[in-house]
Order: C-alpha cells, then structure tokens, then sequence
C-alpha cells in the first residue's frame, strides 16, 4: 500500500491463494477494501505503523481549538501560568518533557513514548501550511487567524493549519535533541507542501517583521513561490491597523521600503545546524540572490493587492482622490504654516513702519525711514 503525494510505502498485505481476478482498491477511513473478482477483503490499516506514522504527518491543528478561547488559549494558561508567553516559552510547558500534554502518549509516528501536539489535540487532515516564527507570543497568532476568519469568512469547523510547534514531534527534536528537522528538509519539504497546497504567511508587523530574519521563514516561504501555490498573508490586527494608517499618510514607499532589508545569506535559526542546511539547500538549487529577489518581489505583490483593497474599499469615508493626494498632506501643512509666519512678520513691519512715519523730522529719523524702506 503507497501513498499517493509521496510515493511513500506504508505497509504489505500479502495474499497466497494465486488466483487472477479484476482487482481494485479502495481507503475508507482507516481501512482499505479490497476487490478480487467477486470477493471483497476488508484491511484495517492502523493495526500498520507505516499508516499511523503517515497519517500523524499529514493532520493539522484545528482553526476552531487554535481561536477560541476555551481551547489553545486555556491550555495554554494551564500548562504555563503566563497570560502571553512566547512559543519558545510554551514549548518545555505544553510539547516536550515530562509535564508535557504529550508526555503519556505513545507516538504514532516511531512507537516510543512522547509524541507530537497534533496527535492528542483537535486536529484533522491538513488544508493549510503557516510558515511563522516561534519568538512571536500566542496573541499575535490567535489574533491574526481570527481576524483571517473574520476578514474572509473562513469556515473554522473544516480547516486544519500544519504549524510545526504542533505538529513536529518537539519530544524528539527539543528535548532529544534528535537529527528530525532540517536533515529531512529536502525529501519531505516539497512533499508536503504540494499536498496541503496553501500557504499562511503570518507577519507580526509590517514594519521591520522578525519573520524576514529567519532563515526557516524565507526558505518556506521561496518555496511556495516557487511552486505557485496559492498564499495568504496574515497580520494581527494592531499590525494591520498601522498598516492602514500608514497607507492613508500616503506611506507606501516607506512600506515597500521595510521589506528591502531581505538577506537570506544573513539569515538565522534557533539551530545553527538548521541554518546550515537550508543555505545548502538552496545554493543546490538557487542562489541567495535569487531567493531574496523572489520573496520581495511577491510581498510587493501582496502589498499592491492590500493597497488596491484599501483604495475600493475608501477607508475612513475618503474620495479616491483625497487618497491619491495624501502623500503631498504633510506638505501642504508646512507649506500653510510657512505662509502664516511670512503674514505675520509683514503686519509687524507694517506696524513698524507706522511708528516711523511719526517719530519726528530729523536726520536720524529720516535715515531709519530710508533704511524702513
């Protein structure tokens, strides 16, 4: 029995009896049935850990546990007692360790006790992979998947976001300190992400994001560029909010501007190793330059698509035009000061010249008429 995305094996069901018949194949769940001529044979396929192992890889976290209030967010006040950690924070609390939520469970993935978050969490088939970074606080993810769903309507019942906190195995990487991560990078990277298909892209601000630092986010996100796959960028509401104001200032060169500062050579990892690995990756295939043109040439893109967006949409009331003029605004304001000083002084000069014109005749009062004058 193969995997269709990947060509991966999960396991063999031999049959002895020799006998040539039509023959085919269907999963239902966790069993394959099996048709030979007249006779159907029914197999269930988690007694395999080939199956098990590939079907923990492909699920992800459920968008409903993920935003609501009594799921991620109350697991997380649980396992930590912080209101707003980090995820480095969360992580020793919540997905490795001995007091990890996950610490009781065998996994499916390699049969030894310690498994990954997606496998004991709401979860089901993957239909989004978020490329992101751990240094963020649970806030800016929970906030800017809410405000996706709110934005675009996303159904929260039926997607489920591949987030490598969740669903890499944190016992073995992080605590184990194993070789999974970066040194299956190039085998299952692509894999998966052709299967899930679309990407999440989350920034925690626009100006100057940490995400164009690291060197996992630029690499992900090359990746999906270079695969044409369908993406979203995402942005916590108090990001999106400056955003839109920086855009009503007339800013957007200053926003574009932030972006220029892509530098994959200079890019880093919390595992050096990891680091190493994607930049020999991507030297096998591409060039740095290469990378760092493409990446900023497709978030001007989503930038152009924002503006376009916040232009239809006339933010706060605003005429189109009023919008195309905003860039001269500040201008406008020296330029109307400048003018009220120049007005200014020319009333106290004419009052000075009043004062002149009555001071008596003399010599010395006429020359300072004269130099009035």
């Amino acid at each position: 029995v193969w995997t269709l995305a990947d060509g991966k094996r999960l396991c063999s069901i031999s049959d002895n009896s020799g006998r040539r018949a039509d023959f085919g194949a269907d999963v239902w769940g966790s069993h394959l049935v099996l048709r030979v001529g007249k006779e159907v044979r029914i197999h269930d396929l988690s007694v395999h850990a080939g199956y098990r192992k590939a079907l923990s890889e492909s699920l992800g976290m459920s968008l409903f546990y993920l935003i609501d209030e009594a799921g991620l967010q109350k697991a997380v006040t649980n396992s930590t007692g912080i209101e707003d950690p980090t995820f480095h924070e969360l992580a020793p609390a919540m997905a490795y360790g001995q007091m990890s939520l996950t610490a009781s469970h065998i996994c499916p993935r390699d049969g030894r006790p310690g498994c990954a978050l997606v496998d004991v969490l709401p979860s089901g088939p993957a239909t989004h992979f978020m490329s992101w970074v751990w240094s963020y606080r649970v806030s800016v993810m929970v906030k800017a998947l809410q405000t996706w769903v709110e934005d675009q309507g996303v159904d929260v019942g039926s997607t489920f976001i591949w987030v490598c906190f969740f669903c890499n195995n944190q016992e073995r990487i992080l605590n184990e300190q194993s070789k999974e991560g970066s040194d299956d990078l190039e085998r299952t990277f692509e894999a998966r992400l052709r299967q899930i298909g679309q990407v999440l892209v989350l920034l925690d601000d626009w100006s100057k994001p940490r995400y164009l630092s690291r060197i996992w986010c630029i690499f992900e996100t090359f990746q999906a560029f270079r695969l044409e796959l369908p993406y979203t960028l995402i942005l916590p509401p108090n990001a999106a909010k400056t955003l839109d104001e920086a855009l009503q200032r007339g800013m957007h060169l200053e926003v574009t501007r932030e972006w220029q500062s892509i530098d994959v050579a200079n890019a880093e990892a919390s595992r050096p190793q990891d680091a190493t690995k994607v930049k020999e990756l991507i030297l096998r295939t591409a060039s740095f330059d290469d990378v760092n043109s493409l990446v900023k040439s497709r978030l001007v893109d989503w930038f152009k698509k924002q503006f376009e967006h916040f232009v239809e949409r006339g933010v706060s009331g605003v005429r189109i035009e009023d919008i195309q003029c905003r860039i001269c605004a500040n201008k406008d304001d020296e330029i109307a000061a400048l003018k009220l000083a120049l007005a200014e002084r020319d009333a106290e000069l004419l009052k000075l010249r009043a004062i002149l014109r009555d001071l008596p005749v003399g010599a010395g009062a006429a020359a300072v008429r004269s130099a009035a004058k």
